[in-house]
């Protein structure tokens, strides 16, 4: 049977500019790559969440929960443009996220990614992108972003271009993801850059259709489609090479998840998936009904699930994909929840906005957090910070933080 994914060479490459704080800079006028420095992913700095949702393995996990006082309440930390759907990420100092104000509005506002100070609320730098922008990911003083068709690196510290590269996807979950100074960028298939330089290491493309985003570690980088023939595949992260792939696997909005030796898929159809991470082989199936599933959150024994459209959220064995425990909520419309410590929070707009708490061990709503607007994206966490995206189809985007 042949492989969905092939080496062949990349389609689709779209030129695009960048509006920083020195102006603009056309893309694309030497070829596929710009180059102006090399992006300071070295820089020994901390970034409590640094790419979409946590970590390069997709897990939206972290050890230990918020700490939060008990009468916390959601306000607004800063303005964010029109229609975000982009999760916030929690720099060292800074929260970066990414707007896009679409065509057909009126009163069109800023598009593209914009860096704020956590302390000061103060927007820093600003980089335009009026056609569709991904969750960036920060590593050391380099943030990685991907657009519709441009993967880019800029300066964290004052949004300056260090190198662009002609591919990448514009959705929400097209995060690059960056290990061990490779950049994994998404588009009509999977691309690595050199970290430093934005210079191509491989390519392994596709005729049609795309990815949905990727997941890595230092060992292996897997992919979904969102085709309608859907498959997952893993990738040798020096060469490219294909490890295998799983064709039976229906499209997918989301991204894979990585934990441990699993990999974790959740189709467009309500079925969660469980495949090894060497072979690709199927270890359980969970078929959950309804359509439309946001992201999986994967804990060291939990896999928590549930639909946009749907009324519950699922918590799954992740040994055997067994239904441990179901929390309604109602005709609202689900966001990637995220696991912190032994809670998980869980977004739910329609109506008032809410941050669920849940108990990660029963599924008891432990609290409930207002917000002054309906979440947009899925939860980031730090130790005493909490932010989300609201405003999806509303005019008036925001951040929303609950902190002490």
């Amino acid at each position: 049977m042949p492989s969905s994914f092939t080496r062949r060479s990349l389609l689709r490459t779209v030129s695009a500019s960048v509006v920083g704080l020195s102006g603009c800079t056309a893309l694309g006028s030497d070829g596929p790559r710009t180059h102006d420095a090399d992006a300071p992913l070295d820089a020994d700095v901390d970034h409590p969440w640094p790419t979409l949702y946590g970590d390069s393995r997709r897990r939206s996990y972290r050890s230990e929960p918020v700490s939060l006082p008990a009468d916390a309440r959601g306000r607004s930390f800063t303005e964010a443009g029109k229609y975000i759907r982009m999760q916030p990420i929690i720099g060292s100092d800074s929260v970066l996220f990414g707007a896009q104000s679409l065509k057909q509005s009126r009163n069109r506002t800023f598009s593209g990614l914009r860096s704020v100070g956590t302390s000061s609320g103060k927007t820093r730098w600003t980089v335009e992108e009026t056609r569709g922008i991904a969750s960036p990911t920060v590593v050391g003083n380099a943030v990685f972003v991907t657009s519709a068709g441009t993967t880019r690196a800029l300066d964290r510290r004052d949004g300056s271009l260090c190198w662009a590269y002609e591919f990448g996807y514009g959705h929400p979950t097209n995060t690059p993801s960056v290990v061990d100074g490779r950049v994994y960028a998404s588009g009509d298939g999977v691309m690595a850059l050199d970290g430093k330089t934005g210079e191509r290491l491989w390519a392994a493309g596709r005729g049609d259709g795309g990815i949905a985003g990727t997941a890595a570690t230092d060992s292996v980088v897997v992919a979904t489609s969102i085709d309608d023939d859907g498959g997952v595949s893993a990738f040798d992260p020096g060469d490219g090479t294909v490890r295998w792939t799983a064709e039976f696997v229906g499209p997918s909005y989301s991204p894979p998840v990585i934990e441990t030796d699993t990999v974790h898929v959740v189709e467009t159809g309500g079925v969660v998936r469980a495949l090894s991470l060497r072979s690709g082989d199927q270890r359980w199936e969970r078929p959950l009904g309804n359509r439309s599933y946001a992201s999986p959150s994967v804990g060291p024994d939990t896999i928590v699930v549930g639909a946009t459209n749907g009324r519950e959220l699922y918590a799954l064995d992740s040994r055997t994909g067994d239904v441990e425990w179901t929390y309604e909520f109602g005709p609202r419309v689900l966001k990637t929840p995220t696991i912190g410590g032994s809670f998980i929070y869980l977004p739910l707009a329609g109506g008032d906005g809410t941050i669920d708490v849940i108990d990660r061990t029963d599924g008891t709503r432990r609290a409930r957090l207002e917000l002054p607007g309906l979440p947009s994206s899925g939860v980031a966490l730090t130790d005493e910070l909490l932010a989300v995206s609201s405003g999806e189809r509303d005019p008036r985007s925001e951040i929303l933080t609950i902190d002490d």
